[in-house]
């Protein structure tokens, strides 16, 4: 029962509900948490993978983010408010976790109408279409495939660490291409970005894009 949990337990799930400053959709490291109580790294992963064993934390990137679940949550409040901590658990404003928060970067060609690069909205980043253009001169790498594809994978990834995940938390990616003919040469080009990590992905031909751009991606990533 998660309420029989240890001491060390509550300072770690105290600790990481401090960090994430009680917000769900926010992440830290399991080992910036554990150091903070006095734990060395293959300590921290031990705590953590209880807590997860527990659905009081879970895992949201492989080098070690976690974030505090619902039950989390509820515990933290429950542990903060025995203990007599200063801390004002009960003033975090929960609606927070699904708020929506647009996303900007100059890493990546500003918006041509109106949206969004990307919108955060609790545990998800949704990443608008990108197209081959520099983001410094707004024009197309190139006129052929394999020079705007290079560069709209690029915007997405800038895009995408900029909304604060990272290209091995995305979890589908939608294509547009004039040219369907040109699957295969793309999916090469689509290598160089995920090969370890593989998201769900739809490619899908189209009669014409904007600005005549010949390729156009999207993406949804986890935070």
């Amino acid at each position: 029962m998660t309420d029989q949990i240890g001491d060390n337990e509550k300072k770690f799930l105290l600790e990481l509900f401090r960090q994430t400053k009680g917000s769900m959709s926010a992440k830290a490291s399991m080992y910036d948490v554990g150091a903070a109580i006095g734990l060395d790294k293959p300590e921290a992963k031990r705590m953590a993978e209880e807590m997860m064993a527990l659905n009081l934390i879970e895992v949201r990137t492989l080098s070690g983010g976690i974030a505090i679940t619902g039950d989390g949550l509820e515990k933290a409040e429950k542990f903060n408010a025995a203990s007599g901590s200063d801390t004002e658990l009960s003033q975090v404003n929960k609606e927070d976790n699904m708020k929506c928060k647009a996303i900007q970067t100059s890493q990546a060609p500003a918006a041509i109408g109106p949206y969004s690069q990307a919108i955060a909205a609790g545990y998800l980043l949704f990443v608008s279409g990108q197209l081959g253009l520099n983001p410094q001169t707004g024009e197309f790498a190139g006129q052929d495939l394999a020079s705007q594809a290079r560069q709209a994978l690029e915007n997405l990834k800038q895009i995408v660490i900029a909304g604060g995940s990272a290209p091995d938390q995305v979890i589908s990616v939608d294509v547009f291409l004039t040219d369907i003919g040109k699957f295969s040469e793309f999916n090469e080009i689509y290598k160089e970005y995920f090969s370890v990590h593989r998201p769900a992905r739809a490619v899908v031909g189209v009669n014409a894009l904007p600005k005549g751009a010949c390729i156009e991606i999207k993406c949804i990533a986890a935070l």
